[in-house]
């Protein structure tokens, strides 16, 4: 830069030699903050995606199950309501026989529920897992970009010392200039 743009202020020359430094700070936390993400996907979205997939199959299957448990109630409605007509005793054995294989089913899909159910309760623990997992990878992370900001903000402010102490030298050595 020319001297006619600067006039007698000589802080340019002296941020071109301090912006030479930052650039390893600024890569520094984009480092940081990149190693952080890799982590967060391998790790923490491997176990939530688990644990997501682990409820929705939960789910999934808790409502295929309530859905089956409405047709058995109606078919056993059905026959019910025709056991109540007068049905020959073959009739009658045949619907009973149908009724206690429903009643079977139920008692299977119920002991399937039952165990799905305690897989997703020991699960659970896994949620804990990942939060705290979560929580303190973030607070390790944030310490490590306050320790970067807090070097990066110290460069600055040793920038702005340096032209200082040299903005008063040249001063005091113009002012002792013009007492001569």
């Amino acid at each position: 830069i020319e001297r006619w743009a600067t006039g007698l202020n000589d802080y340019w020359p002296t941020i071109q030699g301090g912006l030479a430094t930052l650039p390893f700070e600024i890569n520094a936390v984009a480092e940081r903050i990149n190693e952080e993400c890799r982590y967060a996907d391998e790790v923490i979205n491997d176990h939530l995606d688990m644990l997501i997939e682990l409820l929705q199959g939960y789910k999934d299957l808790c409502k295929r199950f309530e859905e089956a448990l409405q047709i058995e109630q109606r078919a056993i409605q059905k026959a019910t309501n025709q056991n109540k007509r007068s049905l020959t005793t073959n009739e009658v054995s045949t619907k009973n026989d149908n009724l206690n294989s429903i009643e079977k089913r139920n008692n299977h899909a119920l002991k399937c529920i039952q165990t799905e159910t305690q897989l997703i309760y020991a699960n659970l623990e896994a949620f804990v897992y990942i939060l705290s997992s979560l929580g303190n990878i973030q607070s390790k992370v944030s310490s490590d970009l306050l320790d970067i900001w807090k070097s990066f903000s110290n460069k600055i402010s040793e920038l702005g010392q340096t032209y200082v102490n040299k903005s008063s030298i040249q001063r005091t050595n113009t002012i002792g200039l013009k007492n001569k």
